[in-house]
């Protein structure tokens, strides 16, 4: 029974006894149903607005900390035109960029090598960066990835040029 048949069925109750009596009741119950009405809504609100809200930013935390949690570690090699054409400083832009960690060089052999950590996503974005887009002046004949390994915590602070 709603709030207004209630109310009706009891005026109707109260009619024997006095008008001023009923219209009292009448406001008395109106009163109750807003306020309940009221209390129902505001919980409704918050319930729906933890729904709504909060679970899928909770979810999505822990999503997300799964995966920034796991860390690999992997060494590169890089072969062709990758030495006097800015190779390593754009490797360290896209590194850091990823958000990567660990180190790049020239080698005697005129290759680039390096390691490089961090998610596993950002380390995929990297070594395709690596195979087939690197500085504007390099040619890439070849990487070569060794080494991959899963660690707990970075070695590095950052990503660097050793000279």
């Amino acid at each position: 029974m709603c709030c207004s048949a209630r109310v009706r069925s009891q005026s109707r109750r109260q009619c024997r006894h006095s008008v001023d009596q009923t219209e009292f009741l009448d406001v008395m119950e109106i009163e109750k149903c807003i306020q309940l009405f009221k209390w129902f809504k505001l919980e409704n609100f918050f319930l729906l607005l933890f729904i709504l809200l909060i679970v899928p930013l909770v979810i999505l935390n822990f999503a997300e900390m799964s995966s920034e949690e796991k860390l690999v570690s992997v060494d590169f090699e890089v072969f062709g035109r990758v030495q006097g054409v800015f190779f390593r400083k754009y490797t360290e832009q896209q590194a850091k960029r990823l958000g990567l960690r660990g180190w790049c060089m020239n080698t005697l052999q005129d290759t680039v090598k390096g390691v490089i950590e961090g998610n596993p996503s950002k380390i995929g974005e990297m070594k395709q960066w690596l195979q087939k887009t690197g500085s504007p002046q390099s040619r890439i004949d070849k990487a070569v990835f060794t080494n991959e390994k899963d660690i707990s915590k970075f070695s590095y602070d950052s990503f660097k040029i050793k000279r």
